[in-house]
């Protein structure tokens, strides 16, 4: 059969088992793990449970990264929350986002402008302000101590300030213009 390599990809594609092995590598990406936390267990789960079926269903990468970035509440409510539970300021989800999704590293911009790199301090600063407005608060009936957060996007205007030049940015995307 001259489509039998074809034939055997889609089949591979279409398994739970393709579903299940990019759920693990992106719940290492994406470091989804509990780290020892018996409280993170539920939520850690509900993430697993959430890539396989992202993978399963072929959740375009748009929309993936979407669901992450955007994503609001709490783990075992929206999964995707998770991400926030490991990357916690602006700056590390300047990193994170960087690379995992847009495939570049931009660290360096964040202390000066590299004369042989293209990223300056004011694109990483305008990349930061996107998770300026990220809150994270105690959820609401849980057990003290409460380990686990809420995430939500504060209303208002979102900015970052680069610390050599003290100047506001608004939120920008790596090689655009302010948005």
């Amino acid at each position: 059969d001259p489509k039998k390599r074809e034939k055997l990809i889609d089949s591979l594609l279409a398994s739970g088992e393709f579903s299940s092995h990019m759920a693990m590598q992106w719940g290492a990406v994406l470091q989804n793990k509990r780290g020892g936390r018996a409280d993170f267990a539920p939520g850690t789960h509900a993430m697993s449970l959430w890539l396989k079926d992202a993978f399963s269903r072929d959740m375009p990468y748009d929309q993936f990264v979407r669901a992450i970035l955007t994503a609001t509440g709490t783990p075992t409510m929206n999964p995707p929350v998770v991400w926030y539970r490991q990357v916690r300021t602006p700056q590390q989800n300047v990193d994170n986002v960087s690379q995992l999704f847009l495939g570049t590293r931009i660290q360096c911009a964040q202390c000066h402008h590299h004369p042989f790199e293209k990223w300056s301090q004011d694109d990483y600063y305008g990349m930061a302000a996107f998770f300026s407005r990220v809150g994270k608060k105690n959820i609401s009936g849980a057990p003290q101590p409460v380990r686990d957060r809420r995430v939500f996007h504060n209303d208002g205007l979102a900015s970052a300030a680069n610390p050599r030049t003290g100047t506001n940015l608004k939120p920008t995307g790596l090689g655009t213009g302010a948005m």
